[in-house]
């Protein structure tokens, strides 16, 4: 700064120089440089828009340049900690902060005078009602006036505190003396001040609605000519696909309403809410209603059938896999096959493990002395069947009666003595677990019949593998 006054001093000396040689010049006149003065101390007054381009911008500068300007950005309102940040009009600049003026606090985004802020009355963020006043830091409704919390309310004529903060009246309505009342002619329903003669949502009576498209003329819902109230809607009759000859008549989806039939496009008919083709609806096969198999059936020129290898049994339209249920084994008709036998290609067949060795339908164990590991190989009499084989000595595997086995694998021993599988199930490591047949393979080596959490197993006395759930093993014989 001092530099500044020695260059305003040298310039006013000049001028005071130029006066002198101007003959015209009165000798009593007072130098002017621009609009500035300079004290006898050295200190510049004056135009404030000065800046050092105007002087000398060579001038060195022992604070920060912003611009031309040399500026202590620690105290300056128009640069305060940078160049180009002012400070608000009720903040000051303190080391390089604006910071709120003496007597103002900090509230979010502003200075706030807790005094009398209505805004910050008291403490940060803490509002007057409309219409209050915030003194010494306590917000004040008028004289005659209630504070019901956003606004400071007349009680005897305010319409959103009628009588008492809170209580509203109804829309269009007035308050007189604190109580509510509706303009002549219009009654309050619900909140709102409606005119019964025309009110579409209150014709008539209160709450009394007319349909959509519809009028309320004289307390009566009408609806247009040719039209009909239909409830929540004007319809017409002749036309409408949802209220087609008469109310709640709806056509099928892809009909039409025309003179009040309903009319489906080509060959299909009205099903209830459907326009079907009979001829392949599998829903409304052959005549509406008529049901296919849901899973496998499908409707051909309006009959029922099954995809292949299904077959319809009996008269609901089921779908059965006659090659392997074994509840209707090769045909409809036919008998169920034995507890301990599956159905293959058609056929019953014994579970693994087992055969019928005297033809005679029955599956026999090939872990008896009769029939040990085979049909018909008989073990002698100092010899037992063991898993299988006919072998000397003592049983060391699970003796269940004069039957020696492991009930390991034993589909009628599994676990222990006595726990018979279900015929859709074999005993692996103790433990009954489903299985099917491997369709369409003949050894496990690339099958891919099984997948997911079924393991493809070779049978042990069988050509056709079987498929065994959440095994993670293969039977075997016991």
């Amino acid at each position: 700064m001092k530099n500044l006054r020695l260059v305003l001093l040298l310039v006013a000396a000049s001028g005071l120089l130029l006066a002198a040689c101007d003959d015209s010049s009165s000798t009593n006149s007072s130098p002017d440089v621009i609009g500035v003065d300079v004290t006898n101390n050295g200190d510049v007054t004056g135009n404030s828009d000065l800046t050092l381009s105007d002087i000398d911008q060579d001038a060195p500068c022992n604070y920060e340049r912003c611009g031309a300007l040399c500026v202590d950005l620690l105290t300056d309102q128009e640069n305060c900690g940078r160049c180009g940040a002012p400070c608000s009009a009720d903040s000051v600049c303190s080391g390089g902060v604006c910071v709120c003026a003496p007597g103002l606090v900090s509230c979010t985004d502003t200075c706030a005078d807790l005094s009398s802020d209505l805004d910050h009355c008291g403490n940060c963020n803490r509002s007057c009602p409309t219409g209050g006043t915030c003194i010494s830091g306590q917000c004040d409704c008028p004289t005659n006036t209630t504070n019901c919390g956003d606004a400071c309310a007349i009680l005897n004529s305010d319409p959103d505190h009628c009588g008492r903060c809170g209580n509203a009246c109804p829309a269009g309505g007035t308050c007189t003396n604190g109580v509510c009342a509706c303009p002549a002619g219009t009654v309050n329903c619900g909140g709102v001040c409606a005119q019964l003669s025309s009110d579409l949502a209150n014709c008539g009576t209160c709450g009394n609605s007319c349909p959509d498209n519809g009028t309320c003329v004289s307390g009566q819902c009408t609806c247009p000519t040719n039209m009909v109230d239909c409830g929540n809607t004007c319809a017409d009759l002749s036309a409408d696909v949802d209220h087609c000859g008469t109310c709640g008549t709806a056509c099928g989806a892809g009909g039409t309403c025309i003179s009040g039939q309903c009319v489906c496009p080509g060959n299909t008919v009205s099903c209830g809410n459907t326009c079907a083709d009979l001829s392949a609806d599998i829903d409304n096969c052959g005549a509406c209603g008529t049901r296919c198999d849901q899973d496998t059936g499908v409707c051909i020129s309006g009959q029922c059938s099954c995809v292949g290898g299904y077959d319809i049994c009996g008269t609901n339209n089921t779908c059965y896999d006659t090659q392997n249920d074994p509840s209707r084994c090769g045909a409809c008709n036919n008998a169920q096959c034995a507890d301990d036998e599956f159905c293959i290609a058609g056929a019953c067949a014994c579970r693994p493990g087992t055969l019928d060795c005297n033809n005679d339908g029955q599956c026999d164990s090939l872990l008896s002395r009769t029939n040990c590991g085979s049909c018909g190989n008989l073990c002698q009499q100092n010899e037992y069947c063991n898993g299988g084989v006919c072998t000397q000595g003592q049983c060391n595997g699970d003796q269940c009666g004069n039957l020696c086995t492991d009930t390991n694998w034993d589909p009628n021993n599994c676990g222990q003595c006595g726990d018979t599988c279900q015929r859709d199930e074999v005993c692996v490591e103790g433990n009954c677990r489903n299985y099917r047949i491997a369709d369409g393979c003949t050894t496990c080596g690339g099958c891919g019949a099984c997948g997911g959490n079924w393991d493809c197993c070779d049978q042990l006395v069988s050509a056709v593998p079987i498929c065994v759930e959440d095994a993670n093993a293969c039977p075997r014989l016991p």
